[in-house]
């Protein structure tokens, strides 16, 4: 189904982009509803308090379409 693609393809962009980040994925789960939403968590190591609201901010524009 079209909403698995896109469900693996963020899951992928985000994966890709914490390494690229520099963090240590831990763990990763993709979480999915029955109404098609999903929820991706990772659970990372090696975060910088200091660097954490531009870091987002960058994250965030990346996944923008």
């Amino acid at each position: 189904p079209k909403s698995l693609i896109l469900t693996t393809s963020l899951f992928v962009s985000a994966f890709s982009l914490l390494g690229d980040a520099g963090l240590n994925i831990r763990e990763a789960h993709v979480y999915s509803t029955t109404d098609g939403y999903s929820l991706d968590v990772f659970i990372v190591d090696g975060w910088h308090v200091e660097v954490c609201i531009i870091t987002e901010l960058e994250f965030l524009n990346k996944l923008e379409p």
